[in-house]
């Protein structure tokens, strides 16, 4: 567990994805029961429904708990941490060779540690504000095509819509998540943290929320 101060999705969020998650919990249950039942009265066809429904369900409950509580932004040790999903962008296994499964399979998480005196930028907002405050051979441009290219209409408005938390490094890494429904708060201080420990960093945010955050703040102390 990282230490220092760490921005997770929001608690009203996260509570209310804890509730959908009990409620689909109890559903489950009852769909046992029902295939149970079905076995035990040789009405396979029902039991059969039961089966695949409660498959579906548990799938898209999995892909629910990566989405609301696996990553994370954190700051730590003078490092910017961030703990995303290996495609980068959504939490299911997008590059699955078998497209049908591709959504029902939870995406895996990757951590990377940025120490903040190599950051030169840091960058708040949209796919769109970030693609336009980048250089022509940034990873970021390559990674982010497939989704504008993609025919699947969901990817494609979920990408477009989220805020993405950038970073660059003097040698010419780039790193980036998503920051959805993230605590607000929490990211501003993260934010503070990486701009007071190195004053040099271009900030720059097209969500006018994180704007108000600037350099020459006190530096972070490593009480949350």
């Amino acid at each position: 567990m990282v230490g220092g101060i760490i921005a997770r999705t929001s608690g009203k969020y996260r509570k209310i994805n804890t509730i959908f998650i009990a409620l689909s919990a109890a559903v489950m249950i009852v769909g046992i029961v029902g295939i149970i039942y079905s076995i035990a009265h040789a009405s396979w066809l029902f039991a059969a429904s039961y089966f695949i429904g409660l498959i579906l369900l548990f799938t898209y409950v999995i892909i629910r708990v990566n989405t609301v509580y696996t990553t994370y932004l954190a700051y730590d040790d003078d490092c910017v941490v961030m703990k995303n999903w290996t495609n980068d962008f959504l939490p299911y296994d997008v590059g699955n060779k078998v497209k049908l499964l591709s959504e029902f399979i939870p995406a895996r998480t990757k951590v990377t540690e940025i120490p903040v005196e190599e950051i030169d930028r840091i960058l708040i907002g949209t796919k769109n504000f970030i693609k336009r405050s980048v250089d022509k051979d940034d990873l970021f441009l390559e990674r982010i095509a497939p989704y504008e290219k993609t025919k699947d209409y969901y990817q494609k408005r979920t990408v477009s819509g989220m805020d993405i938390f950038y970073v660059h490094t003097a040698d010419g890494g780039s790193y980036y998540m998503p920051i959805m429904n993230f605590n607000v708060k929490s990211v501003k201080k993260i934010l503070t943290a990486a701009l007071a420990g190195n004053s040099s960093i271009d900030f720059r945010s097209s969500n006018r929320t994180y704007r108000t955050v600037r350099p020459g703040m006190p530096r972070y102390d490593g009480k949350k």
